[in-house]
């Protein structure tokens, strides 16, 4: 069977990091690596940047199972999972729980613009997903303090949706399309 891989756009599989760096050592929570099994879900972490765990904002307006930030890059990296769960049909149904997941992390302000892309057929074939969408979106203050949203929500049926939330404030950043 195979598994979904977070390929966070366009991430390498070759940067899949079985003994991370003594300075590159992320603390993955029990309940993060729980739930990256229960989905079938690999995490490549990056290699090439300064990447440190930080702590999950429990009053953010979106729970959230990690987050990972690079100072260098200027960018933070959220993961939220939801498992398949046989017994809860939402978590079949990954257009719904990515669109929700994104209206909750956008600004209401009336001037704001979301847009929606769809991931193009060869990530989607690289992360072994069957689904997938991009919502660029500007974030609500309650939930970063970064001018800037992008989410990629990745959908294997059976297994489960992986939204990955990359937040940053300069629209020129390549590292949020290189993640």
């Amino acid at each position: 069977m195979k598994t979904m891989v977070f390929c966070a756009l366009s991430i390498s599989l070759s940067l899949i990091c079985p003994a991370p760096l003594p300075a590159q050592k992320l603390d993955l929570p029990d309940t993060f690596l729980q739930k990256l099994e229960t989905a079938g879900i690999e995490l490549a972490i990056p290699l090439d940047s300064d990447y440190r765990d930080v702590s999950v904002r429990r009053d953010a307006h979106l729970r959230y199972d990690f987050a990972m930030r690079s100072r260098r890059e200027d960018l933070e990296i959220r993961f939220l999972l939801i498992p398949y769960d046989e017994r809860q049909p939402a978590t079949a149904m990954p257009h719904i729980q990515a669109t929700r997941a994104a209206s909750t992390a956008a600004t209401n302000d009336e001037e704001a613009i979301m847009t929606v892309l769809s991931v193009d057929d060869r990530l989607l074939a690289q992360c072994h997903a069957d689904w997938g969408m991009i919502y660029l979106f500007t974030p609500k203050i309650g939930f970063s303090d970064k001018r800037l949203g992008k989410m990629l929500a990745l959908y294997r049926e059976g297994q489960g949706t992986a939204l990955i939330f990359f937040l940053f404030d300069d629209p020129g950043n390549t590292a949020a399309d290189e993640r």
